[in-house]
């Protein structure tokens, strides 16, 4: 009996370790780039992955641009952004206002398995079957990182992908989470700054008709308190404001830029970098 559990135990340390070597050697694979000074990443949910060109960037500071922004991106997904990015990096950081208030249970979480991610994410109110579900949806690693993002085109009118009357509801009232994710976000930050990361951060706009409906509803003053609570902790310098006019349409939908938006976003953060203005913040406002 003693011999069989030694044996049972030990095939199943193999076992552990067999896996544990396959995923690592994969996730190498699927997400391996140049680690030199002359890179750059860039995180944030669907706001920045259409908000950003990457090839402005890229081109206008001579950095290879690596972008981790993906639409729906979460809390686990940015604790696992900050957790590969290696240190002395340069990033470019987004934690949107509809990634903080977006419910747990439908951010993106899927960019592979962390399970030093996984802990935090439990130590600050995340459920057993929340982080179960996070598991089971990353046995395999994922690919994170992007060199090319599809912006979204030019119209002269927005598109209305749901009705404003559910965008007034998500906004009706303050989610319970909405701190926990908030000093998530915050541990994934000091994470970076303990790699001597050097950050850029933004904040992409809203369309005037979501933007009135945040300024009347009560999450507004929770999420500015956590910008200002940015800047007090990390010392970031005096807010950087670019106003884009609206001579032409800068906006696809109700929230993401279209194409001629996201290349003056992308010229300016390029201004940004070349100028070495990291510890900064850049505000983004419609005309």
């Amino acid at each position: 009996m003693k011999k069989f559990i030694i044996k049972t135990l030990l095939s199943i340390t193999l076992f552990i370790f067999t896996l544990s070597i396959y995923y690592t050697t994969y996730d190498y694979y699927l997400n391996k780039k140049d680690y030199s000074e002359k890179s750059i990443y860039i995180w944030g949910d669907s706001q920045v992955y259409q908000g950003l060109n990457l090839n402005i960037i890229s081109t206008n500071t001579d950095l290879k641009t690596y972008s981790g922004a993906i639409h729906g991106a979460g809390v686990y997904d940015f604790l696992v952004f900050a957790n590969k990015v290696p240190e002395n990096s340069k990033i470019i950081l987004s934690i949107s206002k509809p990634a903080q208030i977006r419910d747990v249970d439908i951010d993106y979480n899927l960019s592979g398995l962390s399970i030093k991610s996984l802990i935090w994410l439990f130590q600050n109110g995340y459920n057993l079957r929340s982080i179960k579900n996070i598991i089971q949806n990353n046995i395999k690693p994922k690919k994170i990182y992007l060199k090319n993002t599809k912006l979204y085109s030019n119209n002269n009118n927005i598109i209305y992908h749901m009705p404003v009357s559910l965008l007034k509801k998500a906004y009706f009232k303050c989610p319970l989470y909405l701190r926990n994710k908030q000093n998530i976000y915050i541990k994934g930050i000091n994470l970076l700054i303990s790699k001597k990361c050097k950050i850029i951060y933004i904040e992409l706009p809203y369309h005037q008709i979501t933007k009135k409906i945040e300024d009347k509803s009560p999450i507004k003053k929770h999420t500015q308190k956590f910008k200002i609570e940015l800047a007090k902790k990390y010392k970031i310098k005096p807010f950087d404001t670019l106003i884009i006019s609206n001579k032409q349409n800068a906006m696809y939908d109700l929230t993401h830029l279209n194409q001629y938006g996201a290349n003056i976003v992308s010229k300016k953060v390029s201004n940004l970098i070349n100028l070495n203005k990291w510890n900064s913040f850049l505000i983004v406002e419609l005309d």
